[in-house]
């Protein structure tokens, strides 16, 4: 909401539609398909260059690294790390000098056991991050790259695991609040929200 107040054109890309907010545009993709990322950045290119990208898809679960199914291996490290990596790729050449491209962590990279997979992918997800400041055109382009390592907060995904009664006695965060938190970083010269009991700017 706060990006389409400051006249950002949003474009969300997803297998299902969020909340219906005017001026946002939704295009049905499956971020893990390249035919369908790149359909829907050829639909992007259509309005314009790109100034802001947020890689913010991203799917939970639970349990010890070693106990996990490779099952949930699949499903993390496909939506987490390569839906990611696809939507940056099919991004940077339509991203604009001095762009932004930020990159949708969690306190969970600092590997806990539990959720170990999880916590996994989003570790190489910071990779991704710093992989992409090497970059020809990113450097080029002078393309700032930024991570926000978030904190539990109220989403369906913090609530994967829990039933309602245990999630209810859980401290998070309001969307808001953490929305707020990421759009200062936004419009910040840091690189880096982090996230450790509360919230600080490195």
């Amino acid at each position: 909401v706060k990006l389409l107040l400051k006249n950002y054109d949003v474009f969300s890309l997803d297998i299902v539609q969020g909340s219906k907010i005017k001026g946002k545009t939704f295009i049905k993709t499956n971020i893990v398909d390249e035919s369908q990322v790149k359909k829907a950045f050829k639909k992007i290119s259509e309005r314009g260059k790109i100034d802001l990208l947020i890689n913010n898809a991203a799917v939970m679960r639970r349990g010890n690294t070693f106990d996990s199914s490779s099952e949930d291996f699949d499903f993390l490290f496909s939506v987490n790390v390569k839906g990611s990596w696809l939507v940056t790729k099919c991004a940077l050449p339509l991203l604009n000098k001095n762009g932004e491209v930020i990159f949708v962590s969690s306190r969970h990279s600092s590997l806990p056991t539990n959720p170990g997979l999880y916590g996994l992918s989003k570790y190489m997800l910071n990779g991704l991050s710093s992989l992409l400041e090497k970059d020809a055109v990113v450097k080029e382009k002078k393309i700032k790259v930024k991570v926000a390592s978030l904190g539990p907060f109220e989403t369906n995904l913090s609530m994967t695991g829990y039933s309602s009664s245990d999630y209810k006695k859980r401290k998070v965060d309001s969307k808001e609040f953490v929305a707020e938190k990421v759009f200062e970083l936004i419009n910040s010269k840091k690189k880096l929200l982090g996230f450790n009991k509360e919230y600080f700017f490195d």
